[in-house]
């Protein structure tokens, strides 16, 4: 019997890309936590509530929750998305929402000139 792939286009990911998707998120989560700890230090605001509130009680708080809170999330989608294929696409789907957001770092923390960046925060 031969370990192939089914050729249906639904078919369920490989363990190996799940893990790379995943490893993806819990960088990008990691860097946008301390990417908007220094967009903060450089006078922007958080528009999360939750984060906002997280961040008054103090930096490592804020970055503690953050990666807590995406952490679960990833390992719930992770872990359920050779299941459902649902889940998959949700987990691909917060990965790339996160890689949108690195992208407004970076575009924000590097692409703008410092008289500039006063419109953005």
């Amino acid at each position: 019997m031969s370990d192939r792939r089914p050729a249906d286009k639904r078919a369920l990911p490989r363990p190996r890309s799940i893990l790379l998707v995943t490893l993806l998120l819990a960088s990008a989560s990691i860097f946008d936590a301390f990417a908007t700890l220094e967009l903060i230090a450089r006078g922007a605001e958080e528009w999360n509530p939750v984060m906002r509130y997280a961040l008054g009680v103090g930096d490592w708080y804020f970055v503690m929750v953050k990666l807590a809170v995406t952490a679960l999330v990833g390992l719930l989608l992770c872990g359920y998305a050779r299941t459902w294929r649902w889940v998959w696409i949700a987990l691909c789907s917060v990965t790339l929402f996160y890689l949108a957001l690195v992208g407004l770092h970076f575009f924000l923390l590097y692409g703008v000139p410092p008289a500039l960046a006063t419109l953005f925060f």
